[in-house]
């Protein structure tokens, strides 16, 4: 009996982790492609509760692939604190927001989900409603004063 015990004990840590290996079911993919502009390249660092992606950086027209395995409560997020120059009003912009979030994501783009980082926002994509695009993120508008200060 306390082997049985023991091995529903184990069974259900390894259901709750949100990392686990993929015994139990797929893994979950976002893409990042960067669409800012040509020079511009994009900074970003993600992370998890559970896993710290690092600092990383796309150049125009790359793809950064985020691959993991979301935990069956369906509470797996993720969020990226995210710059890039703006060589036209010559200032940085930058942002943090949730470039997953399983209960909104599991919906739109199931396991795989494509975030395209553009001049203006970051969009992603809802897979139940033809594929149309919408504003996942928009890029925090440089303040007009900034702006002056730098012409």
């Amino acid at each position: 009996m306390a082997g049985s015990s023991n091995f529903l004990l184990v069974l259900l840590a390894l259901l709750m982790c949100s990392t686990v290996s993929g015994f139990f079911w797929d893994k979950t993919y976002v893409y990042l492609r960067n669409e800012i502009g040509r020079d511009v390249p994009l900074n970003f660092h993600c992370q998890s509760a559970d896993d710290d992606l690092g600092v990383n950086t796309i150049w125009y027209n790359q793809t950064y692939t985020i691959g993991f395995h979301a935990n069956i409560f369906i509470e797996t997020v993720f969020w990226c604190s995210m710059d890039w120059f703006d060589n036209e009003s010559k200032v940085k912009i930058n942002g943090t927001f949730e470039i997953y979030h399983a209960l909104r994501d599991t919906r739109l783009c199931g396991k795989n989900c494509t975030r395209i980082a553009k001049y203006e926002a970051v969009y992603a994509f809802d897979e139940e409603d033809n594929n149309s695009r919408f504003v996942l993120y928009d890029w925090p508008v440089p303040r007009q004063e900034m702006l002056s200060l730098h012409h």
